[in-house]
């Protein structure tokens, strides 16, 4: 896996944005970038470029088509965390992530995290939004936030 990630955090999202994403190992089907995996709590809502749940928005900021799943998993905790109980659990969960291009080794993502936010400020924000990714490549990574 290969990548150049930034993450920015401003008072009202936090901007992630990443380039030159691609992995050479073999045997890889799916390449990724998760932008949320959590209990679900019901009441998600997506635009073409925006999704919503659990007072938590995400909008995409380069055009990218957002996967959602809200799926029953099932697991044990001690597989992520050994200071947990070795006990199976199962219970749905939100997941929301962009796919790349798994042969391509210059894929690229930009995304803000609206917290503490309604499904209508998302969409609005989603309209007409307060960052602006100027470069997104492997060599510069350039946003600007606010109106200017």
């Amino acid at each position: 896996m290969s990548g150049k990630k930034v993450v920015v955090c401003f008072e009202d999202c936090v901007v992630a944005i990443g380039a030159g994403l691609g992995c050479s190992l073999s045997g890889v089907s799916q390449l990724t970038t998760a932008l949320d995996q959590t209990h679900y709590f019901g009441g998600e809502k997506m635009g073409s470029n925006w999704a919503y749940h659990n007072d938590r928005g995400y909008v995409t900021l380069d055009g990218a088509s957002l996967c959602l799943s809200t799926e029953i998993q099932h697991g044990n905790w001690y597989d992520i965390d050994n200071t947990l109980p070795a006990k199976q659990d199962s219970g749905r969960v939100f997941k929301l992530w962009v796919q790349h291009d798994v042969l391509s080794a210059d894929n690229s993502y930009a995304y803000v995290i609206l917290p503490y936010a309604s499904a209508g400020k998302v969409a609005r924000w989603a309209r007409r939004p307060k960052v602006k990714v100027l470069e997104n490549t492997s060599q510069r990574q350039i946003i600007r936030y606010g109106d200017k």
